[in-house]
């Protein structure tokens, strides 16, 4: 279900997304709704938006996060099935994979850099 969101603009805004919308033949409030869509989705991203208070369980390790958001984390298509059991037993992660970590499971990347690895496996291992 969608939530209604009501917005004041100032006229000359909104006169300038009337004539965009009418460009791309839409509504203003689609294509406000859209706007609005993608700069909360680029603050999530760059860490701007806290998690919802207790929505998150907390994490000692990195390999504790992708063992517990395993599922997720193989239908985003981003990591091999190998390379999450790698992550899971502790490997060290790169810094792509760090990046995606965060935003698949919603963290920022700070959250994710501040997990444990696990001081067993090679600090050179990077695949």
């Amino acid at each position: 279900m969608s939530k209604r969101v009501f917005l004041t603009l100032p006229d000359g805004i909104a006169d300038d997304l009337e004539r965009w919308a009418a460009s791309e033949k839409n509504k203003a409030a689609t294509l406000a709704g859209f706007l609005v869509e993608e700069a909360v989705r680029r603050a999530k991203e760059q860490g701007k938006i806290p998690p919802d208070d207790g929505s998150f369980p907390h994490y000692d390790t990195l390999a504790e996060l992708v063992r517990h958001n395993r599922n997720k984390l193989a239908e985003s298509e981003k990591f091999s099935s190998a390379r999450l059991k790698a992550l899971s037993s502790g490997d060290k992660p790169t810094e792509v994979e760090i990046l995606r970590l965060a935003l698949i499971l919603g963290r920022t990347e700070e959250y994710v850099l501040s997990l444990k690895t696990n001081p067993d496996v090679s600090e050179g291992s990077t695949n």
